[in-house]
């Protein structure tokens, strides 16, 4: 993720809710991962996600 300082720890913050995550990190996440914003924020899969990962 270019332009992003990703380490273990910034990972476990927000995992933990112990970081908040703004809007162009999500949108850096979800073009990271390939997913959905929905994905990252609800847990929901769009049709896309399952297509491109149907163990979703």
């Amino acid at each position: 993720m270019e332009g992003f300082n990703v380490d273990k720890n910034l990972i476990t913050r927000i995992e933990t809710n112990s970081r908040y995550v703004s809007d162009f990190e999500i949108k850096a996440f979800s073009e990271f991962f390939g997913v959905s914003y929905s994905y990252l924020l609800d847990g929901i899969p769009t049709k896309e996600d399952i297509k491109k990962y149907p163990d979703l």
